[in-house]
């Protein structure tokens, strides 16, 4: 899978994600500072009409605590569809290490830089 460092020197990939009846074509960040598989805003997850799993907490990387909303959804990723949890956070998507484990991650840290990710699984 590849994507590029936009200009703010943020790896940023393109995605499909799947609801019931829905697709979209997201654009999110790369964040190894999170645990999670992915964050949606609240209009896309609305779009989807994805189904509602639990309520839960995030802690940001300042340390600041807050609940949110945890849903399924189907995401295209490496070449095949996969079921995830989808965190809702009114931030642009964030793709986190739930998603990123069992990869490779390669940036070139400038300016339309290449980003690369590569299966660990042959």
């Amino acid at each position: 899978m590849k994507g590029h460092v936009n200009e703010e020197l943020e790896g940023e990939i393109e995605l499909t994600v799947f609801g019931p009846k829905v697709e979209v074509q997201i654009s999110a960040l790369i964040d190894t500072g999170f645990s999670g598989f992915m964050t949606l805003p609240t209009d896309v997850i609305d779009l989807l009409e994805l189904e509602w799993l639990i309520e839960g907490r995030l802690t940001l990387a300042d340390g600041e605590d807050f609940s949110t909303n945890s849903y399924l959804a189907d995401v295209e990723w490496d070449g095949s569809r996969r079921r995830i949890v989808v965190d809702e956070s009114d931030i642009k998507p964030l793709i986190g290490t739930g998603l990123l484990a069992g990869h490779k991650l390669e940036m070139e840290f400038k300016l339309d830089g290449r980003l690369r990710l590569e299966s660990l699984v042959k």
